[in-house]
C-alpha cells in the first residue's frame, strides 16, 4: 500500500478524535504512512500529526463552507492516491466519503456507539464496510446488511500505570471534550449543600473551556469541607490516566468515554445527554445490562440520589470488585475482535 493512502476522517467531538488519532498512532507503528483530517475540533495534541480544517460553529455557514472542504480533500486524496477512507462519524466525514467514491478507493466508517449515528446512516449505504464494536447495533440495518466488522475498541492504554491510584476515594466528573453544565452544576451542589460529608473524598471535575472560568469563580464563594480534596480542570489529554486514577467515573455516556473507563477497569454511573439522538441512553443502557456500570437518567440525578449512589461505591468494596470482575470479563470479549489495522488493510 503505497504513501499515504489511508485517509482518517473525524471531527465534531473528542469522541470522535481520539479514535481517529489512536488508528493512527497503530498505522503508523505499523509503518504505514495515514493522514488525519480533523475538522471543526480545536482540542488536538500538538504533538499529534493531524491535518486541522476549522469550519464556523454556525450550521448555515458550516454548510456553506462544505463545497471547499470537499475540494481541498478531494484534491489531497488525488494527489496521494488515496487508497482507503476512514470516517470516524459526524457529517465531517462525508466529504472524504463522497471523494473515496468518486476515486474509488475503499470506504469505511466506525460506528462504537450501540445506535447508528444519523450522519452514519446517510453513508451507511456508500460505504464498503462498516466497522463496530457491539454484537448489535439499532439502527437501520437495510444499509449495512453485509458490511459489518467487529474490532477491537480503539484506544491506547499502554502507557497508562496502575500505580497512579491514590489511598483516597476518587471520583472523576466528565462531560465529555466540551464539557457539561449539567454536570458542572451537581458537581457545586454536592459541595454545597454537603451532600458528600463524611469519609475523606477526593473529587476531580473536568469543566469544559468554556465554563471553566464560571465554575471556578462559583466554587470559591462556597465553603469547601475539609473532608474534600477538590481539583478542577477545563481540558484534558491525558483522560485515560485521569480515569485510571480515580476509583469512581461520573459522566456522560458517549461510546469513547464508556470504551476507556472499561479498559481502565472502572465503575461508573452514566448520565446520558438527553438530546443527542438518545444514542447516549442506549450506550449506558447496553453497558447496565452487562452489569458494567449504572444507567441514571438526567431527570432523576439530583444531587441527592448522586450523592447516595457514590456512597455506595465508596461503602460498599464487594460491590466495586464484583463489578469490576463484569467489566474484565466484558474488555476479554471485546479483545476477541478483529485489531482496526487489520481489518482496515483487508
Amino acid at each position: 500500500m503505497r504513501k499515504g493512502s489511508v485517509f482518517l476522517f473525524a471531527g465534531g467531538s473528542g469522541g470522535h478524535v481520539n479514535p481517529a488519532i489512536i488508528l493512527k498512532k497503530k498505522l503508523d507503528r505499523a509503518c504505514l504512512e495515514s493522514d488525519l483530517f480533523v475538522i471543526g475540533f480545536p482540542y488536538v495534541d500538538p504533538d499529534i500529526s493531524a491535518k486541522r480544517l476549522n469550519i464556523s460553529r454556525f450550521k448555515s455557514v458550516a454548510l456553506l463552507q462544505f463545497p471547499l472542504i470537499f475540494l481541498y480533500i478531494f484534491f489531497k486524496a488525488l494527489i496521494k492516491s488515496m487508497r482507503v477512507c476512514v470516517g470516524f462519524g459526524g457529517y465531517h466525514s462525508l466529504a472524504g466519503v463522497l471523494s473515496a467514491k468518486i476515486l474509488r478507493a475503499k470506504t469505511v466508517i466506525y460506528e462504537p456507539n450501540i445506535l447508528l449515528g444519523k450522519a452514519n446512516r446517510l453513508v451507511a449505504g456508500l460505504t464498503d464496510k462498516v466497522f463496530v464494536i457491539w454484537h448489535y447495533i439499532i439502527g437501520s440495518r437495510k444499509n449495512i446488511s453485509g458490511k459489518i466488522v467487529r474490532i477491537k475498541p480503539l484506544i491506547d492504554i499502554s502507557s497508562s500505570s496502575d500505580a497512579v491510584k491514590s489511598g483516597t476515594f476518587t471520583v472523576l466528573f466528565a462531560g465529555g471534550s466540551s464539557g457539561s453544565r449539567f454536570l458542572n452544576t451537581v458537581f457545586m451542589q454536592l459541595i454545597q449543600n454537603g451532600r458528600l460529608n463524611g469519609l475523606p473524598m477526593r473529587l476531580i471535575l473536568i469543566t469544559g473551556k468554556k465554563m471553566h472560568q464560571e465554575v471556578k469563580e462559583i466554587l470559591a464563594n462556597i465553603p469547601q469541607p475539609l473532608n474534600l480534596e477538590i481539583e478542577i480542570f477545563d481540558f484534558r489529554y491525558d483522560m485515560v490516566e485521569l480515569i485510571k486514577s480515580s476509583d469512581l467515573l461520573v459522566s456522560r455516556a458517549g461510546a469513547q468515554t464508556i470504551v476507556e473507563a472499561l479498559y481502565c477497569h472502572r465503575p461508573a454511573i452514566y448520565i446520558p445527554y438527553p438530546y443527542a439522538q438518545e444514542h447516549q441512553f442506549y450506550n449506558a443502557q447496553n453497558i447496565m445490562m452487562k452489569k458494567s456500570g449504572l444507567l441514571l437518567r438526567q431527570d432523576r440525578a439530583k444531587s441527592d440520589v448522586l450523592a447516595k449512589l457514590i456512597s455506595v461505591f465508596r461503602d460498599n468494596r464487594e460491590f466495586c470488585n464484583l463489578m469490576r470482575d463484569n467489566i474484565k470479563n466484558l474488555c476479554a470479549e471485546l479483545n476477541s475482535s478483529k485489531d482496526a489495522e487489520d481489518a482496515v488493510l483487508e
